[in-house]
C-alpha cells in the first residue's frame, strides 16, 4: 500500500497540481506557482485552511500574504504537534509511532489521538504548505504517511461502541475539488467506529455523483468534509441539489472541515443542519443531529 501511494498516487497529485497551476498562468517552482496566491485564501483575503500559522519545519516563522495575524499564528500548537509533523515530513516513521504508542500507554484512546494528534498535525502540514515552509509533495507524501498511521491504529485500536441501528446510516464524502483524503478519510473512520453504518464516496468529480447515490439510497446523515476556503462557495448549491434529490425526506446534512471554524462560517447560508471544525466534532454533532447525543471523548 505504502508503495502504491509514495509510487502512483502521489505523483498522479503532484502532475494535476502543477496542471492546475500552468493553467492558472503560473510558473512551476517548489510546490506552488511563483505569485499565485494560496488556493485555500478565503473570500475576505486571509490566507489559510487553517486560518493561520505556528511557524515552519525549521522553527522559524511562516510567511503568509494578508494583514495581521490570525488566531492560529497567535497560538502555537502542542508541541507534540510540532514534533510529530517535523518526524512526518522526515518520514521518521518509527518515532513517529513510538510517539502514538507513547500515548497510548498514557490512556489515549483512538478519537483521542485523531483530535489531539494526527487532526492537527494535518492542519499544520498545510499550514507549511500555505507559507511555503513545505512545497506540495511534501505534502500530499505527508498526508499520505499520516493516513497510513490512521489505517494502522484503526485496526491496532478496538472500537468501543456497537453497530447502531439502520437508522444511524450516513455517506461521507469530500466536496468535489479536494485533492488530499486524509480528513475524510478520518471522518469515514470515526463515524465507523462510532457504531454508524458507513457509506464511503470519499472523493467525487462533482456534486451530481453524491446526487446520484442520495437519490437511490434514503441515507439520513450526509456528511461532507471541506479542506480549504475556496471549496466553499459551490458547497451550497451542491447542498440544495442534495435535498432535493434525496430519497429520505428528512435528510440531514453536516458539513465538517477546517473552514468550519471561521467566524463568517454559516451553516443557515450553506443549507447545512450542522458545521463542525473537526471530524470527532463532526460526529458528534451528527448524533445529535438524528437524536442520539454522547460524550465527547
Amino acid at each position: 500500500m505504502a508503495s502504491v501511494i509514495e509510487g502512483d498516487v502521489i505523483p498522479r497529485l503532484v502532475l494535476a497540481h502543477r496542471r492546475a497551476a500552468v493553467a492558472a498562468g503560473g510558473v512551476v517552482a517548489a510546490g506552488r506557482p511563483h505569485g499565485q496566491r494560496d488556493p485555500r485564501c478565503d473570500l475576505d483575503g486571509r490566507s489559510g485552511a487553517l486560518g493561520g500559522n505556528a511557524g515552519g519545519p525549521g522553527g522559524g516563522p511562516v510567511n503568509r500574504p494578508g494583514d495581521g495575524m490570525t488566531a492560529f499564528e497567535a497560538a502555537r500548537p502542542d508541541a507534540d504537534v510540532e514534533t510529530f509533523a517535523h518526524l512526518i515530513l522526515s518520514n521518521d516513521m518509527d518515532r513517529a509511532v513510538a510517539l502514538l504508542d507513547d500515548r497510548r500507554a498514557r490512556g489515549a484512546t483512538f478519537e483521542g489521538l485523531c483530535a489531539s494528534v494526527l487532526g492537527p498535525t494535518a492542519r499544520l502540514l498545510e499550514a507549511y504548505w500555505s507559507g511555503d515552509a513545505c512545497d506540495f509533495t511534501d505534502l500530499t507524501v505527508g498526508l499520505g504517511r499520516l493516513q497510513r498511521l490512521l489505517h494502522d491504529l484503526d485496526h491496532e485500536v478496538a472500537p468501543e461502541r456497537a453497530l447502531c441501528d439502520l437508522n444511524h446510516r450516513v455517506l461521507v464524502s469530500a466536496v468535489p475539488g479536494e485533492q488530499h483524503t486524509f480528513g475524510v478519510s478520518m471522518l469515514s473512520a470515526l463515524f465507523q467506529r462510532a457504531g454508524w453504518h458507513v457509506t464511503d464516496a470519499l472523493v467525487v468529480e462533482s456534486f451530481e455523483d453524491l446526487v446520484a447515490q442520495v437519490r437511490d439510497d434514503p441515507f439520513p446523515l450526509i456528511g461532507l468534509w471541506v479542506g480549504g476556503p475556496c471549496r466553499l462557495p459551490g458547497v451550497a448549491t451542491g447542498i440544495d441539489a442534495l435535498r432535493r434529490a434525496s430519497a429520505h425526506p428528512e435528510a440531514r446534512i453536516l458539513v465538517a472541515g477546517p473552514p468550519c471554524a471561521a467566524p463568517a462560517s454559516d451553516g443557515a447560508a450553506l443549507g447545512a443542519d450542522a458545521l463542525a471544525e473537526t471530524a470527532p466534532e463532526a460526529v458528534a454533532r451528527a448524533e445529535c443531529l438524528l437524536g442520539r447525543p454522547v460524550e465527547p471523548n
